[in-house]
C-alpha cells in the first residue's frame, strides 16, 4: 500500500526513539526500513509536548500520547496500532486510532485497493 502510494506513511522522532530501544536487532532493522518509506517525519516540539500532556491526563500513556500528538500535528487520518488500550482510550478523537486489520479493511472499502 505504501509502495503503491495508496497511503502516505508518516514517521516521527518518537517512532525513531521507540525503535532504538528495540532489543531485537532484526526487528529494529526491519522497522528502520519501513520508517525510511515515510514521506513525512514529525519532530516533537512544544505544541506536541503540550498536547501529549493533555492526552496523558485522559489516561493515555506518555509515549503513546506523543505518538498520537505527532499524528495529530501532521493531520493524519489514521494511527495504526495493535494496542487495544490505546485504541479504546482514543475513541473520541478525530484521528482514527485503529488496528492493522481494520485499517486494511477500511482502506479497501474506500476503493484504495
Amino acid at each position: 500500500m505504501i509502495e503503491a502510494q495508496e497511503v502516505e506513511l508518516v514517521s516521527s522522532s518518537v517512532l525513531d526513539y521507540e525503535n532504538s530501544r528495540n532489543s531485537y536487532p532484526l526487528k529494529q532493522a526491519a522497522m528502520n526500513r519501513y520508517l525510511q518509506l515515510a514521506s513525512v517525519r514529525q519532530e516533537v516540539n512544544d505544541a506536541i509536548r503540550q498536547r501529549a500532556e493533555e492526552l496523558e491526563h485522559n489516561g493515555v500513556k506518555a509515549l503513546d500520547a506523543l505518538h498520537v500528538a505527532c499524528a495529530e500535528a501532521v493531520d493524519c487520518d489514521f494511527l495504526v496500532t495493535c494496542d487495544k488500550r490505546l485504541i479504546n482510550r482514543c475513541s473520541a478523537l478525530t484521528l482514527q486510532v485503529i488496528n492493522p486489520v481494520d485499517f486494511v479493511l477500511e482502506s479497501s472499502s474506500d476503493g484504495s485497493s
